[in-house]
């Protein structure tokens, strides 16, 4: 066996669980971002629902990048 000790495997959890969670919120966002511009996009369709549809998903991945970096100082 490795024979880790468990004071070691914790520091290993510490390390990664913050960007485990951050993802896992970014996942969450992302799916909800998709389904809501599937079905209001939809209803909106017209010449410029599809740049509007990645516009707003680019400024929301954005505001979440810069809400991330903030809380990193």
């Amino acid at each position: 066996m490795l024979g880790l000790r468990p004071g070691c495997v914790i520091a290993i959890v510490k390390l990664g669980l913050s960007n485990f969670i951050n993802q896992i919120i970014t996942m969450t966002v992302n799916i909800v971002m998709n389904n809501t511009l599937a079905h209001y996009g939809a209803l909106y369709a017209g010449p410029i629902a599809d740049t509007m549809a990645f516009l707003l998903s680019v400024t929301m991945v954005s505001l979440n990048f810069k809400e991330l970096s903030r809380g990193k100082k």
